[in-house]
């Protein structure tokens, strides 16, 4: 089986034959792509029974128009850093709806350093930025699940941001539907650039939260959405690494237009490396 069909990011249509489906990804509006960002180069191989998915990530999907080298970008008075190793993702089957979904691989919870913030039926009106230690949180896992609202409205998490000021957002504009399966539109944004990650996220009638995963390293977010239906990795503009201009906190916030409920936590990732200084080597 070939989980790499097609061209960069793109993760083909030579899914197994569906069991159980609801609906085809295509027939609802959706794309099969290993990410919607700036993923390229992927490489898959199998490890103790899992199929694992490799790749680089660069800006392209911020820079709104083509990378052209390894050196950082310029765009919109920001700065980007280039090329960059992905996380390593399991590849996973969904039969509802006939594709691959990508998520990290379980061993990422092994770095978990500290719980940053926690909570469950957190009422978000508008901008709520979480509580978390200043200068951790850019260095860490996030998962949000917000209850499926009954109309339209736009949900999404804010990284880099002090007390929820300027950051980049992952969202779900989220739009109810009468259909057993349909696609709303989920990605990245970010108001100090002009260009945005836009993708077409599958939802089911059966799903009960809406779903946010957001690994963040400093210079770069993977996002993953709905248990990987979707993945959007993101360059953050090194500017927001600096603890000036208002970014003295390099947080959290959740966002809900109109109101919602949600559950969040945050933890503190350590390096992989034992040694950050030597990587490793004597």
């Amino acid at each position: 089986m070939r989980y790499a069909e097609g061209g960069p990011g793109d993760a083909g249509t030579k899914a197994p034959a569906p069991g159980g489906t609801v609906a085809s990804l295509a027939s609802v509006g959706g794309a099969p792509r290993h990410d919607f960002g700036g993923f390229y180069a992927p490489k898959s191989f199998d490890a103790d029974g899992r199929r694992l998915a490799v790749g680089w990530l660069r800006p392209e999907g911020v820079l709104g128009r083509a990378f052209d080298g390894e050196r950082d970008h310029v765009v919109d008075g920001l700065r980007f850093k280039g090329n960059t190793q992905s996380l390593v993702r399991e590849v996973k089957y969904e039969p509802r709806l006939g594709m691959l979904t990508y998520l990290p691989v379980a061993e990422m919870a092994g770095l978990r350093a500290g719980l940053l913030a926690n909570a469950s039926s957190l009422y978000v009106d508008g901008v709520e930025a979480l509580d978390v230690p200043r200068l951790l949180a850019n260095q860490s896992e996030i998962r949000v699940s917000f209850a499926v609202p009954a109309a339209r409205a736009r949900l999404a998490v804010r990284v880099m941001t002090d007390d929820g000021g300027a950051g980049t957002d992952f969202y779900v504009a989220f739009e109810p539907s009468a259909e057993a399966a349909w696609t709303v539109e989920a990605g990245s944004a970010d108001a100090r650039r002009s260009a945005n990650q836009p993708a077409r996220l599958p939802l089911l009638a059966t799903d009960a939260t809406i779903d946010v995963l957001l690994y963040v390293d400093h210079t770069v977010v993977e996002a993953f959405f709905q248990g990987g239906r979707v993945a959007v990795a993101t360059q953050l503009p090194l500017e927001a690494l600096l603890p000036t201009g208002g970014n003295g906190r390099q947080g959290v916030a959740l966002l809900a237009a109109p109101v919602a409920t949600a559950t969040v936590a945050v933890w503190r990732l350590a390096s992989i490396w034992d040694d950050v200084a030597t990587h490793g080597k004597a």
